[in-house]
Formats: C-alpha cells, sequence, structure tokens
C-alpha cells in the first residue's frame, strides 16, 4: 500500500498501483485498496464517479489545479475522516453510513447538492461554496463565503440586537426565537445550517423582511 495514490479518470487503470501518474488508477473507489490509513489520492482530471470510502483519507487535485468533483460520497467507516482539499465542487452528494464520521472542506469552490445528516461533522474552511449543508453534531466554518438566498443574505448582514428589535416591532416573536437558535449553533456570518434555515423560512414574512 502507498501513502500517495493518483487516480486519472481518463486514462487510469485500476489494475495499475496507481503509486506515480503514469501508472495512475480510474477511481477513487478503486484507489482505496492501494492506500495507506491517512493516505492521500491525487486527481489528475475531473471526477464524478460514485465514491465508496472506508479510510481516512484527503482527496485533492494535483498542484495548480482544481478539478471538478461532482460525485456521491458514500462514507462508510465508523470515526471516518474525509477530507476535499483544492477541488471544484459541482452538485457534491454525501452521505454517512458510519457513526462519529468528519467531513472536511478546504480549499474548494463549487456546490454542494446535500451533506448527510447522518455525518457527524462537517467542516469547512478557505472555500467559496453554495448550497446546503447539514451535519447531526457540529457544522464548522472558517474563512468561507457561503451563497444563500437574498432573504438570508440580508438578515446575515443585520446585527443581533436589530434583529431582535424589527422581529419585536413586526410582532415576529416566533422568528426571533429562531434565529436565536441559529446565531448559537454557528457564527451565523459566516455559516448557516439549513434544517434550522428550513425552520425560520416557514415562519417569516418574506416581504416584511426584505424592506
Amino acid at each position: 500500500q502507498y501513502d500517495v495514490i493518483y487516480v486519472d479518470p481518463a486514462n487510469g487503470n485500476n489494475n495499475n498501483l496507481g503509486d506515480t501518474k503514469e501508472t495512475s488508477m480510474k477511481t477513487i473507489t478503486g484507489a482505496m485498496n492501494n492506500l495507506t490509513e491517512n493516505g492521500t489520492i491525487v486527481l489528475l482530471g475531473d471526477y464524478s464517479s460514485y465514491t465508496v470510502i472506508d479510510k481516512n483519507v484527503t482527496i485533492k487535485s494535483e498542484d495548480a489545479k482544481q478539478y471538478s468533483f461532482a460525485p456521491t460520497l458514500a462514507l462508510n467507516a465508523d470515526n471516518l475522516r474525509v477530507t476535499l482539499d483544492s477541488v471544484n465542487l459541482s452538485n457534491l452528494t454525501a452521505t454517512g453510513y458510519g457513526t462519529n464520521e468528519t467531513l472536511t472542506i478546504k480549499n474548494s469552490s463549487g456546490s454542494i447538492q446535500s451533506t448527510d445528516q447522518n455525518i457527524a461533522n462537517v467542516q469547512v474552511e478557505d472555500s467559496n461554496l453554495s448550497g446546503r449543508l447539514t451535519a447531526s453534531q457540529n457544522l464548522e466554518f472558517k474563512n468561507v463565503t457561503f451563497a444563500y438566498s437574498k432573504v438570508l443574505e440580508y438578515i446575515a448582514s443585520i446585527s443581533f440586537e436589530e434583529a431582535h428589535e424589527r422581529m419585536q416591532s413586526e410582532n415576529y416573536a416566533n422568528f426571533f426565537e429562531k434565529l436565536e437558535e441559529v446565531f448559537k449553533e454557528v457564527p451565523f456570518r459566516n455559516g448557516i445550517t439549513y434544517s434550522k434555515l428550513e425552520e425560520i423560512m416557514s415562519v417569516i414574512k418574506i416581504p416584511k423582511i426584505c424592506k
């Protein structure tokens, strides 16, 4: 087994060892068999195949590249730690089948279709993303730009005190209670849990909030 395996979806072959660019493998799922625990898979091209991950791994684009990454990820081991580094996500879907799993996304851009609530921890850093992120235990953001609806941008732009005053003046006590839950859960200006947002959106009157 090797600490670094190269994957080339266009030209690789899963019968190769994958330890050099010239002997690259074709799929991440195949590469897992030749990879050490806590190893690194280096992508040599855009990737979109269904992928089962059962050991701690970092998946990254080769140096100075940011390839498109659009698979459905199946995290399939307890205490698993998976890191996606320097990729351009394209409607990424990630599902957890183990316990206490952690998905980290860093130095990346693009869109996320969803991260399954069965994944315990989702961490994002130094990235510019859009889409839907959820986690069953912890959702963490560090230096992240996250695109969401104009209504939510408006809410995020005002201070906690101003939000409180406006909600009270408009008799939105129920909305403020839910907004307060979001503030407690994650830094509101840097990331939002969509399970909470769905609750919020069900109780606010959008035209008034957008004034």
